[in-house]
């Protein structure tokens, strides 16, 4: 049949399905937004939150470390009062030990040593039996490396007959100091 006026159609609703996947969309977007943003906010609150740890670590360290700097400069001027005080330090010993251990000739005897530290100065009283040997023992002490000049002060003849002499031994400055060793 034909009709004339044509018959309405039931209305044809859309489909639900492709709604409820549209606003939940909208939903998830708006939702990831927040999350976001409340996140970039954390994020920002805990750099600060770390600024302010590493500027009171920093703060801590740095009095640490004057701390430790005045401690080591206590040392190191403890340190230098010992090194100054070692090199003035003198040991006279070393002129048995280095200078008549192996500059004395046989035949000479060593009566009488006097040493004058501060004018770093050795007078020797000694016998010899001739002028021979004491010529070979004033060359001896000349080529020590320790003496810086020497000088014969006299000679006289004792009651054994022996040739009696007097010797100014002048040493190397620093000769008797212990840093020299």
């Amino acid at each position: 049949m034909v009709t004339i006026i044509p018959k309405e159609e039931p209305s044809q609703q859309p489909p639900l399905l492709p709604k409820i996947v549209f606003y939940s969309g909208v939903i998830f977007f708006l939702f990831c937004i927040a999350l976001g943003t409340i996140m970039v906010f954390q994020v920002k609150r805990i750099e600060k939150e770390i600024q302010v740890i590493d500027q009171q670590l920093a703060q801590y360290k740095t009095e640490e470390i004057k701390n430790q700097e005045e401690e080591l400069k206590i040392f190191q001027n403890k340190l230098l009062l010992l090194t100054n005080l070692l090199n003035k330090h003198q040991q006279p010993t070393k002129i048995f030990d280095q200078l008549f251990t192996k500059t004395i000739h046989p035949q000479v005897i060593l009566k009488e040593i006097t040493l004058n530290a501060e004018a770093n100065l050795l007078e020797i009283i000694g016998s010899a039996a001739n002028y021979a040997v004491i010529g070979e023992q004033l060359k001896i002490f000349e080529e020590f490396p320790g003496v810086k000049k020497v000088n014969l002060k006299g000679t006289k003849i004792d009651k054994d007959g022996r040739l009696q002499f007097t010797v100014d031994l002048f040493l190397q400055p620093n000769f008797l100091n212990y840093s020299s060793s």
